[in-house]
C-alpha cells in the first residue's frame, strides 16, 4: 500500500520547519542578553592585539557585555576607541579603570573593568557630554609580561655574546 503525498503539503511542512528553525536559532542567540544596556568607550594608548568586535566585557570577572566597535581616535592615532556595551545595571564608577586581559596566557582577549571606590559617583551621572562616557585603560598585563620577557631575552643575548668574546679572547 502507498500513500500519496501532496507536494504542496510538503513544501509547507519543510517551510514552516525551516523557519521554525531560523525563529529558534535567533531565539537561542539572544537569550543571554539581559534589558537595556549602556554604551561607554574605553581608551586604550597600548595595543590592543587580538581584542576585536564582540570580545566580551567582564566586570570584577563577571560577563556584563561586549565590544561593539573598534577605531583609532581622531586627533590622536596612538590611542584606540573601543566602544562597549555593558548591561545598565553594572556599577560604573568615575573611577572605574579598564584593562586587555586573556584567559591564560594563549587565551582569548577580553576587557575587564575593574571597580573603584563604592562610594564614587557613578560615570552616567558624573559625565556631563553628549556622547558615550570614556573609560580611560590601564596597560595590559599580558602586554607587560611580552615586554619585559623581550627585555629580559636582549640582556641575556647581550651578556652570552660579551661571555662568548671573552671565552674567545682566552683561547
Amino acid at each position: 500500500m502507498e500513500t500519496r503525498a501532496s507536494p504542496f503539503v510538503v513544501g509547507l511542512f519543510t517551510l514552516g520547519t525551516l523557519f521554525a528553525t531560523l525563529a529558534f536559532t535567533y531565539w537561542y542567540s539572544r537569550f543571554g542578553e539581559t534589558g537595556p544596556t549602556q554604551d561607554y568607550r574605553v581608551v586604550f594608548s597600548d595595543e590592543v592585539t587580538g581584542l576585536g568586535v564582540g570580545a566580551p566585557v567582564l566586570f570584577n570577572g563577571i560577563k556584563v557585555g561586549a565590544v561593539r566597535k573598534m577605531s583609532l581616535a581622531p586627533d590622536d592615532p596612538t590611542q584606540i576607541i573601543a566602544e562597549i556595551e555593558v548591561d545598565s545595571d553594572t556599577p560604573v564608577r568615575v573611577d572605574t579603570r579598564a584593562q586587555i586581559q586573556s584567559q591564560g596566557f594563549t587565551g582569548v582577549p577580553f576587557v575587564q573593568l575593574i571597580s573603584g571606590r563604592p562610594d564614587s559617583p557613578e560615570l552616567t551621572q558624573a559625565w556631563g557630554g553628549e556622547d558615550a562616557p570614556i573609560i580611560y585603560a590601564d596597560a595590559s598585563t599580558v602586554q607587560s609580561i611580552i615586554d619585559r620577557a623581550q627585555s629580559l631575552m636582549v640582556k641575556l643575548d647581550t651578556a652570552v655574546t660579551r661571555v662568548d668574546d671573552i671565552l674567545a679572547g682566552n683561547q
